[in-house]
């Protein structure tokens, strides 16, 4: 697969020395065919061991340099109390770059689309810290309402930089959820009351239709994928320690901007009804 050319970016060093990182990369695993027909049909998939321990190591020691080890640098806090978040993390790298826009990774998430040509769309880095300090229950909602596509397609890559047992907040599906089409745009909105809303309190029935996933124990290097229509929620952080997570985006190349706001694609200039020209969102084909 092609990988077109990245942007400049920042120059935020990367914790370790970088002569290993293609090595590292050629350790990603592959997806079978019975492995994307099932991704196809939950809308949701666990890929167990995908990426290399050490590289997972070099992303952890690269998020807490620039996080802070406990998470608590303020410049990251953005997303409220659940957890910070350091958005587009790959802007500021080209380590970083290398890694998430890499053909190995781009290779999984194509195969798991069926073939598709996609673009890579983002990244971050969530560290969400325990329930007493923050870490609370991240409401069901679809990911596709918060962005600017106009067609589904898009999917995630969620990536434990530690261990988590479920007890850390592992993700939960709604399996075939991703069939429903759009529901709303949830998980950051708030009701009259202050409180969060929620897809599954508004349409109660999807949990009838769509069966919620059992708990995740997941070991640092598995990978959860899902589709950006598919429900999802994770619960509270019942841990003594923090849940670190890497999460990166693609998205069909076809997909035209439809100008809604989104903060990977504010001030970029895009023109809505044309494709994602833009070198930020680098174009994967098959």
């Amino acid at each position: 697969m092609d990988i077109n050319t990245k942007p400049d970016g920042g120059s935020k060093a990367r914790s370790g020395g970088e002569a290993d990182t293609e090595q590292l990369l050629a350790q990603v695993g592959v997806v079978s065919p019975g492995t994307v027909a099932d991704y196809q049909r939950q809308g949701w998939i666990v890929l167990a061991g995908l990426l290399p321990a050490r590289l997972v190591a070099e992303l952890l020691a690269f998020a807490k340099s620039e996080m802070g080890p406990d998470a608590d640098n303020p410049t990251y806090a953005g997303r409220g109390a659940r957890y910070a978040a350091w958005s587009n993390a790959a802007r500021d790298s080209s380590w970083l770059r290398a890694v998430s826009q890499s053909a190995e990774l781009a290779t999984v998430a194509s195969t798991l689309s069926g073939g598709r040509a996609l673009r890579w769309y983002g990244d971050s880095f969530l560290a969400k810290k325990r329930a007493d300090e923050g870490g609370t229950r991240t409401p069901w909602h679809q990911d596709l309402p918060q962005h600017a596509f106009d067609r589904g397609g898009a999917l995630t890559m969620w990536i434990p930089l530690v261990d988590c047992p479920a007890a850390k907040g592992t993700m939960r599906f709604l399996t075939g959820s991703h069939r429903a089409g759009p529901l709303g745009r949830f998980g950051r909105r708030a009701d009259g009351a202050g409180r969060t809303e929620d897809v599954v309190d508004t349409y109660p029935e999807v949990t009838t239709r769509y069966p919620i996933s059992p708990p995740l124990d997941l070991r640092a290097g598995d990978v959860t994928v899902h589709d950006a229509l598919t429900v999802h929620s994770a619960p509270e952080n019942e841990t003594d320690s923090i849940r670190w997570v890497y999460s990166i985006t693609w998205f069909p190349a076809e997909t035209l901007y439809t100008g809604a706001y989104s903060y990977h694609t504010n001030g970029l200039g895009l023109e809505i009804d044309q494709p994602f020209d833009d070198l930020h969102f680098p174009v994967v084909s098959a």
